[in-house]
C-alpha cells in the first residue's frame, strides 16, 4: 500500500514537471542534431547496456548463436554502419518475427527453441510510468505505460510537424478514443510538451454502454485535472460517436470564422467521414488541415479529402516503438514519410511476403526511454524504402530515408482499429462453421475500399452453404470480438457504427497456386518498379 502511494505521489510530481518544462523548436533541433551526430555511438552504447550487459536479454542467445560479440559489432558498425550490421545479423538469425515478438510463437533458431512472452522485450531500465492497457500493433491488449520521458523524447518530432505546417497559433482538435486506447492522451501530452496542447478533444465513444474501466477512467480524469495546475492544461475528452460527426463540422465552421485555419487530428477514415459530412452540408473545408495515422492514407482517401479543399498530412506510429516516421513536406507520392533515423534503424528482407509486394520492415530502436528493446523486430508492416533529398524541413534535419506505400501484411485496419489476421482466421475456422455450416474454406476475409473510399472487411461466403441471415451473422462476429476483452469491445462497437463488416455471397478467391487464403488484402498495391527507379535516380 505504501509503495503504491509513493508511486502515485511520484507520478503526480513527474507529470507536473513534465508539463511545466516545455521543449522549443530550437531545442528540438539541437536534441535531434546531437542524436544524428552520435547515432553510431548511441546505438553501440544502447546494445552494450540493454543486451550484452543484460543476461536476461532475449537477444543475447541469438547473438551468441550468430557468434557476434560486442567487439565484432563495434568493428562492423565503425567500418560499414548500423544498417550493414543489422543485415548481417538478420541473415544470421538475429531477428524477431511479429508473432515471436508478441509471444504468440516460440523462437526457433537452428535446433534451439526459445519460449518468450511479450514482456521479455520490455526495457528493464525504463522509468516508472502511468500503467494503461492498450491495443498494441496486433489489436490484442497489452499492458503498457505512459512513459513521460519517452513522450518528451518523441515531442521533438511534433515540434518539427508544427513548424513545417506553421500551425503554432492554429486551433487544433483531436478525435481519438480515451483510455484504454492511449492515442488521445499520448498526443495530448506530447503537444502539451511543446507548449501547444489541443483546444478540444472529442473521444470516439460508443452507443452501447461500454465502459473503459474504473482505473482507466480515473487515470484519464487525473491527468487532465492535474494538468490544470500547470502552464499547459489539457482539454477534457468529450464523447462523440460516428453518428454525431456534424459536431466536428460545426467546430470547423466556427473556428475558421475567427482563425481562417484549423487542424483536425484523427484516424484516416474519420477524416474522410468529416469531409463527406461537410460535402453533404455544402461546406467547403479550405484552410482545414488533417493530421492522420493508424491506417494507410490511400490515393482514394487522399482524393476524398483534397476535393473538399482540405490538406492532409500522414504520420506513422506504433505502440511498441513510438513515433516511426513523419509525413514529407515535399512529397512525390501520397503517403510519403521520413523515417526518424536519429533513434530508429530499419532494414528489409530480400524477399517480400507476397510476390511483387513491398518487402517487410525490420525495426531497431536505440532510444534509452523506449518501452521495448527492439533489434531487427518485424511489426507486421511493409513498404518501399528510398534515400532521397526533397528539400523539406525533415530533409534538412537529416531524415533522408523515405517510406512509401506503408501497409500491414499481418492485420486488418478499418476506422483506425486494427485486428490481427489470426483473430479473423479464428472466426472463420471456429465460429462460422459451427453457427452457419460448411468448413473454413467456405469463408474468406477480403479487405478492400468501397466506392466511398471507406475500408471494409468483406466476408465472402460460398453460395453452396445455402441461405444465410447476413445481419445476424455480422452481429455474431461482433459479439465474438466483444467477448475477448475491453479493447476489442471498443473496436467491435466502432466497426458496428461504421458498418465495416459486409457479407458477400461469393466463392472465396483462389491464388495462382490454387489455394484459398483466409485473408486477402485488396488495398495492398503491387510494387511499381518504374516509380521506385524514378525516386532513386
Amino acid at each position: 500500500m505504501k509503495g503504491r502511494l509513493k508511486n502515485s505521489i511520484q507520478s503526480i510530481v513527474d507529470l507536473q514537471r513534465y508539463l511545466n518544462q516545455t521543449i522549443t523548436f530550437e531545442e528540438a533541433k539541437t536534441i535531434v542534431a546531437d542524436r544524428m551526430g552520435r547515432r553510431e555511438e548511441n546505438f553501440l552504447s544502447f546494445v552494450k547496456r540493454y543486451v550484452y550487459d543484460n543476461l536476461s536479454s532475449p537477444y543475447l542467445p541469438l547473438l551468441q548463436k550468430a557468434r557476434c560479440s560486442y567487439d565484432d559489432m563495434v568493428y562492423e558498425v565503425r567500418r560499414n554502419g548500423i544498417e550493414a550490421l543489422l543485415r548481417l545479423l538478420l541473415d544470421s538469425g538475429v531477428r524477431v518475427s511479429f508473432d515471436e515478438f508478441k509471444g504468440h510463437k516460440p523462437l526457433h533458431r537452428g535446433g534451439d527453441e526459445y519460449r518468450l512472452k511479450n514482456e521479455a522485450f520490455d526495457n528493464p531500465l525504463s522509468s516508472p510510468g502511468v500503467k494503461v492497457k492498450t491495443g498494441g500493433t496486433s489489436g490484442r491488449p497489452i499492458h503498457s505505460n505512459l512513459y513521460l520521458d519517452f513522450l518528451a523524447d518523441r515531442a521533438c518530432y511534433d515540434q518539427f510537424l508544427f513548424n513545417m505546417l506553421d500551425i503554432y497559433d492554429t486551433p487544433l482538435v483531436l478525435w481519438y478514443p480515451k483510455l484504454p486506447a492511449s492515442t488521445g492522451i499520448s498526443n495530448s501530452l506530447r503537444y502539451a510538451k511543446i507548449g501547444h496542447p489541443p483546444d478540444r478533444w472529442f473521444s470516439m465513444q460508443t452507443d452501447s454502454g461500454i465502459q473503459p474501466g474504473l482505473k482507466n477512467s480515473l487515470t484519464n480524469m487525473a491527468i487532465v485535472w492535474l494538468s490544470r495546475l500547470t502552464k499547459t492544461p489539457l482539454p477534457r475528452p468529450q464523447v462523440l460517436n460516428l453518428s454525431r460527426i456534424g459536431v466536428i463540422v460545426d467546430w470547423i465552421i466556427e473556428t475558421r470564422k475567427r482563425h481562417t485555419r484549423c487542424v483536425v487530428q484523427c484516424y484516416v477514415s474519420q477524416a474522410v467521414r468529416i469531409c463527406q459530412a461537410a460535402m453533404q452540408r455544402g461546406v467547403d473545408l479550405e484552410g482545414t488541415i488533417f493530421i492522420v495515422g493508424s491506417e494507410p492514407l490511400t490515393e482514394a482517401k487522399h482524393a476524398e479529402i483534397e476535393k473538399m479543399h482540405a490538406s492532409v498530412f500522414p504520420r506513422y506510429q506504433a505502440t511498441e516503438i513510438g513515433s516511426v516516421a513523419t509525413g514529407c513536406g515535399q512529397p512525390s507520392e501520397v503517403g510519403e514519410l521520413h523515417l526518424h533515423s536519429d533513434t530508429i534503424a530499419m532494414i528489409q528482407t530480400d524477399t517480400p511476403r507476397v510476390e511483387g509486394a513491398p518487402k517487410p520492415f525490420y525495426f531497431t530502436s536505440f532510444l534509452n526511454t523506449a518501452p521495448k528493446i527492439m533489434i531487427n523486430v518485424e511489426l507486421g508492416d511493409s513498404g518501399i524504402v528510398q534515400n532521397r533529398r526533397c528539400g523539406c524541413l525533415l530533409d534538412e534535419i537529416g531524415f533522408n530515408t523515405h517510406l512509401f506505400q506503408v501497409h500491414s501484411f499481418s492485420r486488418a485496419t478499418s476506422e483506425g482499429m486494427s485486428l490481427c489476421y489470426n483473430e479473423l482466421k479464428r472466426i472463420i475456422e471456429n465460429l462460422l462453421p459451427f453457427k452457419i455450416g460448411g468448413s473454413s474454406t467456405d469463408y474468406q476475409w477480403v479487405e478492400a475500399e468501397d466506392d466511398n473510399s471507406f475500408t471494409r472487411l468483406l466476408l465472402y461466403i460460398d453460395p453452396g452453404i445455402g441461405p444465410v441471415a447476413e445481419d445476424e451473422t455480422v452481429k455474431e462476429i461482433l459479439k465474438e470480438l466483444r467477448q475477448v476483452d475491453l479493447s476489442h469491445q471498443l473496436q467491435a462497437e466502432v466497426w458496428r457504427q461504421a458498418k465495416t463488416i459486409k457479407i458477400v455471397r461469393q466463392s472465396p478467391l483462389t491464388t495462382s497456386s490454387g489455394k484459398r487464403p483466409s485473408f486477402i488484402n485488396k488495398r495492398a498495391r503491387p510494387l511499381d518498379s518504374r516509380k521506385v527507379h524514378e525516386k532513386s535516380s
